[in-house]
């Protein structure tokens, strides 16, 4: 989730810190926002559908995620938020009002929007979510990773970080197949700064900042921005099973 939204659900937890807050994040069609809602008197943890303005968002717009401020410590994401999330499909954005920390749960009933032509949305619909959701339609669960702040991003290498709590090894230019990540950064840069998927012919699946998710062939003035190739191990064990490329 982006940083203005993070900010703007711990303003409105914060101004309300000795209570539980609950709404919805949500995309217009243009923006990101959120809406306090109330929560469902019968069921604690579970934002009320009965709401008429919830049910306006339900028809009209995405909804990204459903929020909670807790004003008690959490050691994990409630019982009833994650029953909540995997009963509707929608994660679970929890935020520790004590703590001052957020928890993300992506149940397992969740779709996925469709790969092409997403709008790009930092967190949410980004790189790394794209490539995520690319594994999953394949076979390979990723994790969730919150992104590095707006001021941090050219300094904080989330990918370097965690490729190998994934899966992913390092492999030379010359051995890439499809289905592989393709890791870039500035031209002068090491930082990783985006990811993509290799599908071959030259081409990855990726979803570059403030664009929709596309299929890009590539150049000589991208690839030399070119950092790492990764090989996710799991992934190609599903894939010498028979073909997996198609899109």
């Amino acid at each position: 989730m982006n940083k203005k939204i993070k900010e703007e659900i711990q303003a409105l937890c914060q101004h309300n810190a000795d209570q539980e807050i609950c709404g919805l994040v949500y995309w217009d069609g243009k923006k990101v926002k959120i809406t306090p809602g109330a929560e469902d008197p019968n069921t604690p943890g579970h934002v009320s559908t009965r709401s008429e303005e919830f049910l306006q968002i339900w028809r009209n717009h995405k909804i990204l995620c459903v929020f909670r401020g807790l004003p008690r410590a959490v050691a994990a994401i409630p019982a009833a938020d994650q029953a909540f999330s995997e009963e509707s499909a929608i994660p679970s954005l929890i935020y520790d009002i004590g703590k001052k920390k957020f928890s993300y749960y992506e149940p397992k009933t969740f779709v996925p929007q469709p790969l092409l032509g997403r709008p790009y949305i930092r967190g949410y619909w980004d790189c790394y979510t794209a490539v995520r959701d690319w594994y999953r339609e394949h076979g390979v669960q990723l994790r969730y990773y919150f992104p590095p702040e707006d001021d941090a991003y050219f300094n904080f290498d989330l990918i370097e970080k965690n490729y190998a709590n994934e899966g992913f090894y390092e492999i030379p230019l010359n051995k890439a197949q499809p289905g592989d990540c393709y890791c870039f950064g500035t031209l002068k840069g090491t930082v990783i700064v985006h990811c993509a998927v290799y599908i071959g012919d030259n081409t990855v699946f990726q979803h570059a900042r403030n664009k929709p998710s596309e299929l890009y062939v590539l150049n000589d003035r991208v690839l030399r921005c070119l950092k790492k190739v990764l090989r996710q191990r799991n992934f190609h064990e599903i894939a010498s099973q028979g073909s997996v490329f198609s899109s």
